[in-house]
């Protein structure tokens, strides 16, 4: 008989371990004290805020769209005021991996060395969010509302709006199929 494993992801017990790269999104359960105690309820931890954890239900921080990354690349003015605002917010700043997938394909197709070394960097500054299960599942609502209304939109800005939306962030975008979105489904959504 094996072992069962000591750690879980929010959603499920995996039956193998994840890859290193997604070891940030796990939670370290406690050894259960006798064979019929149950593990209890799960909370779903996103992100760090401040010096405590913030779990379900509280605004967890900003989610940066591909549209804000992009600009801050062109040196928009209005990205770069935008940025200076949030470097004085204390509110948590992250990327989901569809929003780094969208501009990371720009950058290498234009084969820009030094585009790819700055998106890399940039990268490294902010935390990245993985578009997982629980961001998957609001996707696919988001996409059904959306196209129940007539109003269909990209998957990856649906994607980007799913881990939006599952991890209870603020997106940060000037992007305006974000605000019909937001119309349609929960999605915070700041623009600059």
């Amino acid at each position: 008989m094996r072992a069962s494993p000591t750690w879980f992801t929010a959603s499920r017990i995996p039956r193998s371990p994840p890859c290193s790269s997604l070891r940030a999104s796990l939670i370290p359960r406690e050894p259960r004290k006798s064979p019929r105690s149950s593990p209890g309820p799960v909370r779903r931890i996103s992100l760090f805020k401040g010096n405590g954890i913030v779990g379900d239900g509280d605004p967890l921080g900003i989610l940066l769209d591909s549209t804000f990354l992009i600009d801050l690349f062109r040196r928009d003015p209005r990205a770069m005021d935008k940025a200076r605002n949030l470097d004085r917010r204390r509110d948590q700043k992250a990327i989901s991996t569809p929003a780094l997938y969208e501009v990371a394909f720009g950058t290498m197709l234009s084969r820009s060395r030094t585009e790819v070394a700055a998106l890399r960097s940039l990268a490294t500054k902010y935390l990245i969010l993985p578009f997982d299960e629980p961001a998957a599942m609001k996707a696919a609502e988001i996409r059904a509302e959306l196209t129940r209304l007539g109003k269909v939109k990209s998957h990856v800005d649906t994607m980007i709006a799913g881990v939006a939306a599952a991890g209870g962030h603020v997106l940060l975008t000037r992007d305006r199929d974000f605000s019909a979105m937001a119309d349609a489904v929960e999605l915070s959504v700041e623009t600059y």
